[in-house]
Parts: structure tokens; sequence; C-alpha cells
């Protein structure tokens, strides 16, 4: 049986969103040559760093996909660096064996698994389905594919992520 591992952290700005990005910028195997600075631009910094770090196998000039295809890299980073809401900045998962046995061993795979439960995972985030954006990379470790996925509502407020949620989405993946 395939072992799936997510992970469903966030954001709300502030230190502990700063020292995220600085271990993720700084940990061993990084490309450092890429300028992470660890300031207020920290999650326009997070995804820099999931679209065009080492392994992300890139769809265009990096390697962010959304809904629609290809992201404008450039306005995701903007949108994101001036949300005043919740960020969730998920990894999905598998073993090597587990990701090639079952197909989710590129990009496209992800994309098209991602798109088919962007609906579970707005209601799981209590995100209205029109306000919902999302954007993924997917990152092609020797032992472990993955994708990091950033969910977030371009009406923040009222959206939040619980156990059970995080459960739910767990589920609908598998």
């Amino acid at each position: 049986m395939s072992r799936l591992i997510l992970k469903m952290p966030y954001t709300k700005g502030g230190g502990h969103a700063r020292n995220n990005v600085k271990y993720i910028a700084n940990r061993d195997g990084v490309d450092k040559s890429i300028n992470f600075n660890v300031n207020a631009r920290h999650r326009e910094n997070n995804i820099e760093y999931i679209a065009t770090r080492p392994r992300a196998v890139r769809v265009a000039n990096h390697g962010l996909f959304g809904n629609e295809g290809t992201v404008n890299l450039n306005k995701v980073k903007t949108e994101v660096a001036n949300h005043k809401g919740n960020i969730w900045t998920g990894i999905i998962s598998l073993r090597r064996e587990d990701a090639e046995h079952t197909g989710y061993d590129n990009p496209m795979a992800w994309r098209t698994l991602l798109c088919s439960k962007q609906m579970e995972f707005a209601k799981n985030l209590r995100i209205p389905i029109e306000d919902f954006r999302w954007c993924a990379a997917f990152h092609d470790e020797k032992h472990h594919p993955h994708v990091h996925v950033v969910m977030y509502s371009v009406n923040p407020g009222r959206e939040y992520l619980t156990k059970k949620g995080i459960e739910n989405m767990k589920s609908t993946l598998t």
C-alpha cells in the first residue's frame, strides 16, 4: 500500500514565517545563489523557493503550476507578499517506489490530481470556491518526490483548517 505524507502548515506573517523561510532557504542542499532576504517579503521568497529550487521540475522558466497550467510567478509572489490572511504551504509526499507505481512521479500527474481535488481543499479550508487560489511545484527528490502546494483565499477572514480538515484532505488524496 502506498504511503502518502501530508503536511499543512500555514503562515500569518511575522517572526514564525520569517524563521520558516530562513530555514528552507538555508537548509542543506539548497542552491544559495538565489537571494533569500528574510524580511517582510518572506511569503514572496517562499514562492520563489518552491518554484525555482534545485530539483523543481520546470514547466516554464520555473516549476510553479496551477489550475490554469503554468502560473505567472511574479504575479503570485506579489499576491502572497501582500496577502493579509492565512496562506497554507502544504507538502504532499510519496516514497519513490510509490510515486513510480502510482504514476505520481511527474508534475502533470500531480497537477491533474490537485485540479480534481480543489473543491475538497477549498471546502476543508472553509474558503468559497470562487475565492480559492492555489499553485504548486513538483520536486523530484531521489527518495521522496513531492509537491509543495500554496493555498489561500482572495477574500481572507473566515478561512481556517482543523485537524479533521487535514484528515479529510489526506483521505481525499488517497
